[in-house]
């Protein structure tokens, strides 16, 4: 994210070196299923508010959980958990 003081050459720059690292982080899936379509999106807003505007578009929404030893099943955190209960599309947990 890039302040609301700083000027607009800053934010120009940001963006390209925020998208790098999704992109990056998806290269090698993307070469192995060309097929699936991937959007990458910068937001200003918060995970929470940005992933649940984004379910509104989406036919289902993929989330991870948090594994602990000591519990079984997988333990939702609080960005899961709202989409769980905010979400406009299915919601998958892996």
């Amino acid at each position: 994210m890039v302040p609301a003081d700083r000027g607009r050459d800053d934010a120009v720059v940001q963006v390209p070196t925020e998208q790098a690292v999704p992109r990056r982080a998806v290269a090698g899936l993307r070469q192995r299923y060309p097929q699936v379509e991937v959007e990458f999106r910068t937001c200003d807003s918060g995970r929470v508010h940005s992933l649940l505007e984004a379910t509104r578009e989406a036919a289902v929404v993929v989330v991870g959980t948090h594994g602990h030893a000591h519990r079984i099943g997988p333990q939702p955190g609080p960005v899961t958990t709202a989409l769980l209960h905010h979400s406009h599309c299915p919601v998958a947990i892996v």
